[in-house]
């Protein structure tokens, strides 16, 4: 069976067949999906090396994205990011937040230099980024708190919309200094998270007295 004709019949078929039978059509395709994956997780780990994921969970994700015809989507490292933040991994989603600000600097200095296809890759990247964090919320549980991040993260994504069409400074400039500002309350956020775990149960501080900053975001 041809490549085309693997991509289409994993296109045709429901998520769930496509699941089921994703390791036969890699096989077809003539890859060596556990030592793909082993690959991915070791440069990730190397990148990140708390980034805490299950082998067997990468590799099943892997296995679905290549026969959906979806691997090449985006690099490696970032596809091993996504799966370890839709796990809900608080280091995962730290790590996420922290490649935010720096991928839009470099967007800033191609947009500076003319670099078009420099500056679309790091925005991109960015919204890329912004998706995975958004898709770490819980909308039903996390109250005002996950409706906050939720409008944050849909402002900078509109904002990167902007400054990509507009191709300008001033807009990334802008998006930058916010992500900044919402990035001091996450790593508020962490430290507190962090001391209280390390509190006796009846020392910890009551919830009222945690960062107040996501939900007071009215963008």
């Amino acid at each position: 069976m041809s490549h085309r004709a693997c991509m289409s019949l994993a296109r045709s078929e429901s998520p769930a067949f496509v699941a089921s039978r994703s390791r036969e059509i890699v096989q077809v395709l003539g890859m060596d999906l556990d030592s793909v994956a082993a690959a991915h997780l070791a440069e990730a780990r190397r990148a990140w090396p708390r980034l805490e994921i299950a082998d067997e969970l990468y590799a099943r994700v892997l296995a679905e994205k290549v026969a959906a015809g979806e691997a090449a989507d985006r690099m490696p490292i970032d596809l091993v990011l996504a799966v370890a933040c839709s796990t809900g991994n608080p280091d995962a989603i730290a790590i996420a937040r922290s490649e935010l600000a720096p991928d839009l600097r470099r967007a800033l200095a191609a947009m500076q230099r003319n670099d078009i296809e420099a500056r679309t890759r790091e925005i991109n990247h960015a919204l890329q980024v912004i998706g995975q964090l958004q898709g770490t919320l819980d909308r039903e549980e996390g109250g005002e708190v996950a409706a906050a991040l939720d409008r944050f993260y849909d402002q900078v994504r509109a904002g990167l919309v902007e400054a990509q069409f507009q191709q300008s400074a001033a807009a990334l400039e802008e998006q930058i200094s916010y992500l900044m500002i919402v990035h001091e309350a996450w790593c508020e956020a962490d430290r507190s998270t962090a001391a209280a775990a390390h509190q006796p149960a009846a020392s910890q501080p009551p919830a009222e007295d945690e960062p107040r900053s996501f939900a007071e975001w009215n963008a």
